[in-house]
């Protein structure tokens, strides 16, 4: 099955937040808890930023049996799911296809490199965008 969408670019911005932040809490980088404005992050600094990251750094111990501040890599067959890998190839090309389209001629960022495909089972998306 193939699904179409048609969406605006603030929609597309908002997807590939939600893409990003789901991908890295999927690589141990539970301190995106705190980075993005959101009722949960309000919750967690409005007591104490340093009991919040104690309490995150021993959740990410436990869970992903990771230290604080390291995380997977995309690339981690084993520790990663491919749903992960899967929203990361999706940010790839949607948010390179914006790029290009509000800036023809290219630039510098990661966003004009060319999206790698990182999903052992799927494609790269097809991204088409019109003015």
């Amino acid at each position: 099955m193939k699904v179409n969408m048609e969406v605006s670019e603030e929609q597309a911005k908002l997807i590939l937040k939600a893409l990003d932040f789901y991908g890295r809490i999927q690589l141990g980088q539970l301190e995106e808890l705190l980075s993005f404005s959101s009722p949960i992050r309000e919750r967690l600094i409005s007591k104490d930023l340093t009991e919040s990251r104690f309490l995150l750094d021993k959740i990410k111990k436990d869970i992903f049996g990771l230290k604080s501040n390291s995380f997977f890599s995309i690339m981690n067959k084993n520790e990663v799911p491919e749903e992960a890998r899967l929203g990361y190839d999706m940010i790839q090309v949607l948010r390179n296809k914006i790029a290009y389209a509000n800036k023809p001629e290219g630039g510098i960022t990661v966003n004009f490199d060319s999206p790698m495909q990182t999903s052992l089972n799927n494609n790269l998306i097809k991204v088409n965008i019109s003015k």
